[in-house]
């Protein structure tokens, strides 16, 4: 159903879809998750502009295409440029849409050990961050068909999909993860509760009670909407902290208006009988009375939408229909899409709404929606889909350089080309898979380093490729193979690389690797900034030129603690490095030379690391895009005492980060 503003109140439209599950809406495109299919609409202004009656409707989204997945039992889903990705519940995974299958599979939780139509952890929502998939919810980490239901009270979760780690858990019934407003929000549906969660931390945060169990949220400008069901005590609702709390007539169906500044509420929109529970929530930004044509026939068989070249041979009168003729061409427009298709959510608070099925034994029930085609060309390799208007979009990122065949004939071709080994006295074929098989052919044969896809690992997963290019690109090309080299210890004297910073633009390409793992391309000019090291090196390094005084037993253990540092960050906080905060945590473990006296002041006082804060700097250059690093040192001994505070300053501006000023310490209660 479509609620729409209608003068000093609202209307409603109702359109019938086989059990309609979720939205995703990306400009003038929207598809809708049914019992089997993904319909995808497009918003056609000539068509709404006929629409009775005549000049109120501001949007009208007719099928483009149909895909048939199977009965999935699709939830969330989400534009990630020109792709749809979607919550794959009854597999237990992520994925997207070719022509050719069903579904493809993209990603599935570390506890999901196969792809199998069990449902077994019930994964269900998905929140993008800077225009990729970024962290999910299930209601459970179960392996076994079902197996969440055992547990479904208190065995929720929340995701970060770029590492498989488990942010947070003991979560009851976790829906929607979204990105908004720099902050992480989650409905908790068990409680019938929306708060934030600190992605450092992992810790749920209730901002609101809500009349309802919340499913489906969405946000404009400072308002947040979400779903409410009224849900029914049954076996799978059963037992819910929010079934205890509200009885079944406390219990609300509608949609819920949450002012996400001071916290409170401002509207509800609710359903009195017919709907029972709500599964989706999309602000539709821009458009205050559209509509979403199904069963208009007639309009939708006499309504055709061109390329803008060929609408010049059509005849005038077609181009321009008459006011209340709905029978001619619309020129196929293409409309800016944000990261996350709410960047104008500002403009509206019209709210569409996706319904389950009313509790009545026909299985159809009421929907709206609009949308366009998903893509549906194939497997290519490599793909031109942007993944967000932005211009420049800069990484910071830490990790270990890899390398990638994308194709099987790739690999086959380096198979043939590499000189067999001796392997035990034995000369056996070359293994393109060893890096050191094939650091050495790359010494022998540089230029072949531009056939292989260059990668960045972090805890040897891929998250981008990198593309060299521009004049200084074969200088690039030989920094990885140096850095290759330096990882796997061609020399036999031990490996001199240990971790990688890559500064790079984010592309609007993504690239297939031979896993069949989709990552995005970030692209490289020159190799500033390219910088592999070994870490004791460079704490050694960092003594040496911060505090070369130190005895022998005070510098062993500012190398703990600075070791201690350099692994929080390489490890419990590592992160993809595409956003300005986590590239200041990056910079600031990478030039680790201007905290090193701030370690050794604080080992000299008995004091260790307590916890790393990054926040906007308050004070910062013209143009500039300034962060606060701050170390917060603690006496383990006398938790009274003081607490020392170092701060570092960094300026993510450009590509390569930098440091502002002098590192500042003082003391603080806090």
């Amino acid at each position: 159903m479509i609620v729409r503003s209608d003068g000093d109140g609202l209307n409603i439209r109702f359109r019938s879809f086989p059990r309609p599950m979720g939205l995703a809406l990306a400009g003038d495109r929207l598809a809708i998750g049914t019992l089997q299919q993904i319909w995808e609409f497009r918003d056609l202004p000539a068509v709404a502009a006929n629409l009775e009656p005549l000049g109120k409707h501001d949007g009208c989204f007719l099928p483009r295409c149909c895909h048939v997945t199977g009965n999935i039992h699709v939830h969330e889903m989400a534009w990630v440029g020109e792709e749809l990705w979607l919550v794959n519940t009854r597999f237990s995974c992520l994925c997207t849409l070719d022509a050719a299958y069903s579904f493809v599979p993209r990603w599935r939780p570390p506890f999901i050990s196969e792809l199998a139509p069990d449902d077994r952890c019930h994964l269900n929502g998905m929140g993008l961050v800077e225009g990729w998939p970024r962290y999910a919810t299930a209601l459970g980490t179960a392996d076994t068909t079902g197996g969440w239901r055992a547990d479904k009270v208190r065995g929720g979760v929340l995701i970060d999909v770029p590492s498989n780690e488990i942010v947070t858990r003991g979560l009851s019934m976790p829906h929607s993860p979204r990105w908004y407003a720099d902050r992480l929000w989650l409905l908790e549906s068990g409680t019938g509760t929306i708060g934030v969660v600190e992605p450092g931390s992992g810790r749920y945060e209730p901002i609101a009670q809500t009349p309802g169990f919340t499913r489906g949220l969405d946000f404009a400008g400072r308002y947040a909407f979400v779903g409410l069901s009224q849900v029914r005590e049954t076996a799978i609702f059963g037992g819910l902290p929010i079934t205890k709390r509200l009885s079944e007539k406390e219990r609300y169906c509608g949609v819920w208006v949450l002012d996400i500044v001071t916290g409170q509420s401002v509207e509800i929109l609710r359903f009195e009988e017919g709907v029972q529970e709500i599964l989706a929530v999309q602000v539709v930004p821009g458009r205050r009375f559209p509509d979403l044509l199904t069963e208009d026939t007639e309009r939708i068989g006499e309504s055709f939408v061109l390329p803008v070249g060929a609408l010049s041979a059509t005849p005038k009168p077609l181009r321009d229909p008459a006011p209340g003729s709905w029978q001619g061409f619309s020129q196929r427009l293409t409309a800016p899409v944000s990261p996350s298709g709410r960047e104008e959510a500002q403009r509206s608070g019209r709210a569409l709404v996706s319904p389950a099925p009313p509790v009545r034994p026909d299985t159809r029930t009421s929907a709206a929606a609009v949308g366009r085609d998903v893509r549906a060309s194939g497997m290519p390799v490599e793909t031109e889909d942007p993944v967000s208007p932005a211009k420049k979009r800069l990484i910071y990122a830490l990790g270990t350089i890899g390398y990638d065949f994308g194709t099987e004939s790739r690999r086959d071709t380096f198979k043939q080309l590499m000189p067999p080994v001796e392997v035990g006295g034995t000369t056996v074929p070359a293994n393109p898979y060893d890096p050191r098989q094939m650091s050495d052919y790359l010494a022998r044969n540089p230029s072949e380093a531009r056939s292989l896809v260059w990668t960045l690992h972090q805890e040897q997963t891929p998250v981008y490729a990198l593309k060299p290019v521009g004049s200084f690109g074969h200088q690039v090309y030989e920094t990885f193979r140096l850095l290759l080299a330096g990882q796997v210890d061609v020399s036999g004297s031990g490996a001199s690389v240990e971790r990688v910073s890559v500064p790079a633009e984010r592309t609007e390409r993504a690239i297939r690797l031979f896993s069949g793992q989709v990552v995005p391309v970030v692209k490289l000019r020159v190799p500033r900034g390219l910088y592999g090291w070994q870490v004791d090196d460079l704490i050694e390094d960092a003594l040496a030129a911060a505090a070369p005084g130190l005895g022998s037993d005070q510098a062993l253990r500012v190398r703990r603690a600075l070791r201690g540092f350099l692994d929080r960050v390489y490890h419990d906080l590592k992160n993809p490095g595409d956003t300005s905060k986590d590239r200041a945590l990056n910079f600031a473990a990478t030039n680790a030379f201007q905290v090193t006296a701030a370690f050794a002041q604080a080992v000299a006082e008995g004091r260790q690391l307590k916890s790393i804060e990054v926040v906007k700097s308050p004070v910062c250059r013209l143009y500039s895009d300034c962060w606060d690093v701050k170390l917060k040192f603690f006496d383990p001994d006398h938790g009274q005492r003081a607490k020392r505070v170092c701060r570092l300053t960094v300026d993510v501006s450009d590509l390569m980060p930098v440091t502002l000023g002098e590192v500042r310490t003082w003391m603080t209660r806090d």
